[in-house]
Order: structure tokens, then C-alpha cells, then sequence
């Protein structure tokens, strides 16, 4: 089985890479005490976890493992006495390099024990390739326990066949690295077919426009097929570019899209959370030199301007979590839909009636938005 990109020893990262796991943090903080509501037992798989420990402008960092260990020991110890806590989170961390995994191992062991990790945590640390982890954790783990995936690959990401057993399960979450740049790259190269389409799922690819006549692959429509390839209903495209401390000849070039994929609107929407945090504009993490911010509608008046041609005059009533739901492709977020539909009342276009809230402010969950009817 070739690979889509060498996987490398190195395990400096650029400043791009800081963004994958502030994302990760928060949308953990997020993800832990919903599913402990609604299962005693939870899983959270690192399917490309390294040494444990990134070097950052000569600085040693906390790699994905230890961030996301930080955040469930956190969650286990110092969340609320309200708050439902699982009896167990089984952490698996997966690596292909021997010596990688026993530096991990050594990672673990160090926080384990300067942080007093949690006696509900039980951690692995599988020396193999994330394809074969997958399949083996899919067996052994029940579809009914709520799973987060990391997917932050230095090669070869997953066949399209695991991700869709992965993304058949409902309370199963992917968080991954799409490697665009090396994927466009293989793409149209005969020697990387069968790699290519056991990634997409299938031959359709060759046949799908991706381009519309240019050269260079649009984006939007090749994410877009990997996301309905996968039967998932729902995802978010974040994009990185190469950053200001890579390869001149590739800054501002899209590096890669990180991706979230699942099967319900409130896990989508508490990681359009996550990412809008930290995709601020004025952030000092820049994802590229030109391209700080990186939803579509990020800027306010883009999501009025569509949500006007979308609803203005016909008459549509729905309550305020159905009308994000409905719009998802949007990817706007909670605020932005409260002062977007604040501005629509103010011009006379939108009546709010409350149901959950009190006041316009908090305009939330089933109040109802009402568009005024276009007089005939």
C-alpha cells in the first residue's frame, strides 16, 4: 500500500500546526460533559500521535496526546459537582515508529504522574498503522459508546471504507487533517490510482470536474466529495495555509483543510465553536500570510446578505435552532445568527417570538423567527 506523503521523524512543527491543537482543546472541553450525560463510558483515539512533545521555535510543547490528556484529566478533577462524569475514558494513542511509541509511552508516564492523571483514564499506545488500529478499535469497541477520532496525519490517511464504518456509528466524531496539497498532487498521477481512489472510496473521482477548466483543484468541491463520500451529515472545513515559517515558494498556498465530521447539529455546532475562537480575526495565530480568517461567512454582513435573499417576504416560521440547522452550510455561528437576525428586526424584516429566551438578546433553541410576508 503506497503512501500519499513520506512519513517523517521530524517532529518540529510550524506555527500553523498550534491550531489544530488549541481546536482540539476546546472542542474536548466541549465534547467530555455532553457525552458523560449520556454514556458512563467514553473513548478517544490519537490515530497519528507522535513522541507526546513537539518542538516549537526551539521550545518543547505539549504534542495532541498530552493536550488532550491535560483536558480530560482537567474535565475528570475540576468539572462542577453538577456535572455527570463518565466512570471510564479509554485513550488510545497510535503511532507507527517504534521509537516514537516508546517516547510516548515515556510522555504519558511523566504527565501521568505530575499531574495526577485520573484513575478513570486508562491509556494505550499501539505501534502500528492508524488503517489497522482503526479496524481493530472498530471491532472491539461498541457502536453505542460515544468516540472522538484525531486523524493528524504525516502519510497516509485512512481508506474511505473505515471511514464510513467509523462515521456509521451515531455518537462516533472525526477530527481530521485532510492533506489537501499532497492529495491534489497525487490525484492525477496514474502510479497513486489505487491509493487515490481506496482514499475517496472509488473511481468517480477521475470523472468528477474538480477544476471547472483551471489547473488548480477548487477547494470546496474536493472536500466536498470526500465529506458525502463519507455518509457523514455534517462537517466543517477549516483551512491552513503554508505559514509564514515554510517554504517561501509555497506561503499562502493551501496547506491542508482540517475537517470535523459527524452525525448530529449539536456536535457541529460546539465545534464551529471551537474553530471561530480560534480563527478570530486580529488572532495572533495566523493560518496564513493573506487568509487570517477562514469561515465564508465570518464577515457579519455576508450571513445577513444571505439569510435576506434566502427568507426576506415568504413568509417562513421556524424556531431558531431549526433555521441554523437547516442553513448549516453556512457555518455561522450562534452569535452571528442572534445580531444577524437582531439587524433583520430592526429593518422590519423578522418578528422573534419567545419560547426559550426571555429577551431578543438571547434569542435561543425554540423561539420562534417569523418572516414577515411579502404583501401581495
Amino acid at each position: 500500500m503506497g503512501l500519499v506523503a513520506e512519513p517523517e521523524e521530524n517532529h518540529d512543527y510550524h506555527v500553523n500546526s498550534q491550531f489544530k491543537h488549541y481546536i482540539l482543546q476546546d472542542y474536548l472541553s466541549a465534547w467530555l460533559p455532553i457525552m458523560s450525560s449520556v454514556s458512563d463510558s467514553l473513548t478517544y483515539t490519537d490515530c497519528f500521535a507522535g513522541p507526546g512533545t513537539c518542538s516549537f521555535n526551539g521550545t518543547l510543547s505539549p504534542g495532541s496526546p498530552l493536550v488532550a490528556l491535560q483536558t480530560i484529566n482537567r474535565f475528570l478533577r475540576d468539572a462542577p459537582s453538577t456535572v455527570q462524569r463518565p466512570s471510564s475514558v479509554n485513550a488510545v494513542f497510535v503511532d507507527y515508529q517504534a521509537r516514537t511509541c516508546e517516547q510516548l509511552k515515556t510522555a504519558i508516564d511523566r504527565f501521568a504522574k505530575a499531574k495526577q492523571l485520573d484513575p478513570r483514564v486508562s491509556c494505550s499506545v499501539l505501534q502500528t498503522d492508524a488503517q489497522s488500529a482503526l479496524v481493530d478499535i472498530l471491532c472491539r469497541n461498541l457502536p453505542t459508546v460515544p468516540a472522538f477520532y484525531f486523524i493528524d496525519p504525516n502519510y497516509r490517511l485512512p481508506d474511505m471504507s473505515v471511514m464510513q464504518n467509523l462515521l456509521s456509528r451515531p455518537k462516533t466524531e472525526v477530527f481530521m487533517n485532510f492533506m489537501f496539497y499532497q492529495v491534489v498532487r497525487n490525484m492525477p498521477n496514474p502510479l497513486y490510482h489505487d491509493d487515490v481512489a481506496a482514499f475517496l472510496g472509488d473511481n468517480s473521482y477521475e470523472t468528477n470536474n474538480f477544476s471547472e477548466g483551471s489547473i488548480v483543484y477548487d477547494w470546496k468541491k474536493v472536500v466536498d466529495f470526500y465529506f458525502h463520500q463519507t455518509g457523514a451529515r455534517y462537517y466543517i472545513p477549516f483551512r491552513v495555509c503554508f505559514g509564514p515559517d515554510e517554504d517561501i515558494r509555497l506561503r499562502g498556498r493551501l496547506k491542508y483543510v482540517l475537517i470535523h465530521l459527524s452525525n448530529h447539529f449539536k456536535a457541529f455546532d460546539k465545534m464551529l465553536s471551537a474553530m471561530y475562537k480560534n480563527s478570530e480575526s486580529g488572532n495572533s495565530l495566523q493560518v496564513s500570510l493573506k487568509q487570517p480568517t477562514l469561515f465564508p461567512t465570518l464577515d457579519e454582513g455576508h450571513l445577513d446578505e444571505q439569510v435576506r435573499g434566502l427568507y426576506s417576504g415568504t413568509g417562513t416560521t421556524a424556531t431558531f435552532d431549526a433555521l441554523r440547522q437547516k442553513n448549516w452550510r453556512l457555518y455561522a455561528s450562534e452569535q452571528m445568527w442572534r445580531q444577524c437576525l437582531k439587524a433583520l428586526r430592526t429593518d422590519g424584516v423578522v418578528v422573534s417570538h419567545h419560547m426559550t429566551s426571555k429577551t431578543d438578546v438571547g434569542l435561543k433553541g425554540n423561539d420562534i423567527v417569523e418572516f414577515r410576508q411579502e404583501a401581495q
